[in-house]
């Protein structure tokens, strides 16, 4: 894995040496709470009461961490130069256009997410039946491929606001746990089945900017899945990048 590049005040003007130093020592101090906050959350979920054993012992998920790809990031939302665009359309450039950050789930065990108290982050509640309009929670929501098809921008699916506790992280549980504890609850009753969160950002017009600091509590990058054929964790991430390559690519340049 690479290393960081931090911010220089010789190549950032708008800096001094005393902010690029204190911010090096922040941030890494907040990393390490983060990891650690992280790994206690991960030995709860393990715990019988909980989630139970995902990745079989607590020897495996252990080592499953040792060289963990966690990455903090610091986001910016411009919501000052919002301009709405008639709604959620099925058009792929009108959703990037009316999204802060379009209906995802991040990969990774759980996110630990801090914001400056500004609205707009939602959460996936569940499938509203057409009929009777009743919420169903639904797990075909959360899994994979379901996911991130065209489902997630239907009109069907129930987003609510996250609320914002000052002092509190946001948590979002990830792919990697999602499909661990699937594998597992398929094989096993000691452990149970979880959602990893659909969730999206949308722009709020007449607000200041949104910012926010996201950790990504990720295992290593070859960890197995718990039950045959143990596939390791890189084979998805490939799965997903070239999936996303293709997207972006001319129609004409996609050959079968």
């Amino acid at each position: 894995m690479a290393s960081n590049l931090w911010p220089d005040h010789r190549t950032m003007p708008a800096t001094s040496e005393g902010w690029c130093g204190a911010f090096h020592h922040k941030a890494t101090e907040y990393f390490r709470a983060c990891l650690e906050t992280c790994g206690a959350l991960r030995k709860k979920l393990e715990e019988p009461d909980c989630l139970g054993p995902f990745l079989r012992d607590s020897a495996l998920s252990e080592d499953a961490f040792k060289r963990s790809t966690s990455l903090l990031g610091f986001t910016h939302y411009n919501y000052s130069q919002f301009n709405p665009v008639g709604g959620y359309s099925a058009s792929e450039k009108t959703q990037q256009q009316v999204f802060g950050i379009r209906p995802h789930q991040d990969d990774g065990l759980c996110t630990l997410l801090y914001t400056d108290g500004q609205g707009g982050l939602e959460y996936a509640k569940g499938l509203r039946n057409a009929s009777s309009q009743a919420m169903m929670s639904d797990l075909s929501l959360y899994s994979g491929a379901q996911c991130r098809a065209d489902l997630q921008f239907s009109d069907a699916v129930v987003w609510e606001p996250v609320p914002f506790l000052p002092g509190h992280w946001i948590v979002n549980l990830g792919t990697d746990l999602f499909r661990w504890a699937q594998q597992s609850s398929s094989r096993s009753s000691s452990c149970r089945p979880c959602k990893a969160t659909l969730h999206r950002v949308v722009p709020i017009t007449g607000t200041r900017d949104r910012y926010s600091m996201p950790f990504f509590y990720e295992p290593n990058l070859d960890v197995r899945d718990p039950c045959p054929p143990h596939t390791p964790r890189y084979e998805y991430l490939m799965k997903d990048a070239a999936g996303g390559v293709v997207q972006k690519l001319p129609e004409k340049s996609v050959k079968p």
